[in-house]
Parts: C-alpha cells; sequence; structure tokens
C-alpha cells in the first residue's frame, strides 16, 4: 500500500502551481505603495521582476484601492498610461515549461470603476528572461469593478521558459487587478492510469 501512494503521488504533482508569489503574498510593501518604479516594485516584492514602460504598479492591500483581494491581503495594480505605456512584471516559475507540453492557467481579475476604462484587459505570456515579455498565450479582461473573475486557459506550451509575463492590453487609461494567478502541467493522456497500473503491480 505505501509505494502505491507513493506512485499515486508523483502523478498528482503534475497539476501542482509551478508560479512562484502568484498570490503576491511574499512582499516587503509593508502597506500599500501605488505607482511604483520598475525597479522600486522589484526590490518589494519577492519572485518578481517589472519591466513595463508605464512604470505605476501598484501593491495592494485591504481596501487601500478598489475591492479586498482575492487571496489573502495582497493582489497588484496595472495602468496603462492613456497609451503612454503599460505595466508589466514577470514572475519566477519553481519548475521550467517546456515547449510542447499541455498546461492549465488561472488568475483572478478586477476592474476599477475610477478609470475611463475600467475593466482590465491584459495579455499573459511565456519567457526565458525575467525582464522580457516573451510570446503570448493568454489574452483576458475583467468583467466587474464590483466582483472578481476568473481568467482561465488550457494552452501548449509554444516556447521553453522559465518565466511567466503579465502586461496590460493596451487601451486608453486601462486599469485594474490581478490576484491568485496559477500555472500547472496537465498529465498527457494516460499517464495517471499508467501510474495506477505501475503501483497496483509493485504491489505484488
Amino acid at each position: 500500500m505505501e509505494r502505491l501512494a507513493i506512485v499515486i503521488c508523483a502523478g498528482s504533482a503534475l497539476g501542482q502551481n509551478i508560479i512562484i508569489n502568484g498570490d503576491f503574498e511574499s512582499n516587503s510593501a509593508g502597506s500599500t505603495q501605488f505607482n511604483l518604479s520598475n525597479v522600486s516594485f522589484t526590490s518589494l516584492m519577492n519572485n518578481s521582476t517589472a519591466f513595463g514602460t508605464s512604470e505605476e504598479l501598484d501593491i495592494i492591500t485591504g481596501l487601500s484601492l478598489g475591492i479586498a483581494p482575492q487571496s489573502g491581503s495582497w493582489k497588484v495594480g496595472m495602468h496603462e498610461r492613456q497609451g503612454l505605456g503599460v505595466d508589466a512584471f514577470s514572475l519566477e516559475l519553481s519548475q521550467p515549461v517546456v515547449a510542447g507540453q499541455v498546461y492549465d492557467f488561472s488568475c483572478w481579475v478586477a476592474g476599477l470603476a475610477d478609470f475611463a476604462n475600467p475593466l482590465l484587459q491584459f495579455e499573459v505570456g511565456l519567457s526565458g528572461l525575467a525582464n522580457d515579455f516573451g510570446t503570448t498565450v493568454v489574452f483576458g479582461t475583467a468583467a466587474s469593478t464590483s466582483a472578481w473573475n476568473e481568467v482561465t486557459s488550457t494552452f501548449v506550451a509554444p516556447v521553453n521558459a522559465s518565466h511567466i509575463t503579465v502586461r496590460n492590453f493596451v487601451a486608453f487609461n486601462n486599469y485594474g487587478f490581478i490576484d491568485n494567478m496559477s500555472l500547472s502541467l496537465v498529465p498527457a493522456p494516460g499517464t495517471a492510469l499508467a501510474l495506477l497500473v505501475l503501483g497496483a503491480r509493485r504491489r505484488r
């Protein structure tokens, strides 16, 4: 029975979130910080690098701006500055993305009513560099300023990558929040069954 449990556990690791600090809880901001330069955001948010041209990322706790975080105590605010630049950042992955493999992505987003374009529009990419957006794999839009909505996608990775990236999709005066990001490897068809059969054989 012990051997079977170990084999099943190894298979379940395929579905684990490989984004490090995808809920933004690991940071040294202390309190809400607005309009951060890329250098400041990078120094405060662990396992993350900011590289956008707008340089107005926000690290927000509680109800300092907009609705409460979707997960934990922190969320990130992103601003597209009226066509003059977009906010962008990357997060490290606990294991690299491999081109050709299938992944499940999800995150939670919300808008802010105070802006001309209150519903965050964004894109997610895969990159081999911390300060480069890389290749787009997901587009998403916030559906509300008063509630979080989940954006999900299943895709075949087009490139190898060590980082997942996020940036505003260009739209005038676009602002919104993102939280609780997840990326996990999807097992190939038959993988789970093969592991169970292997475990059963080892019990004999």
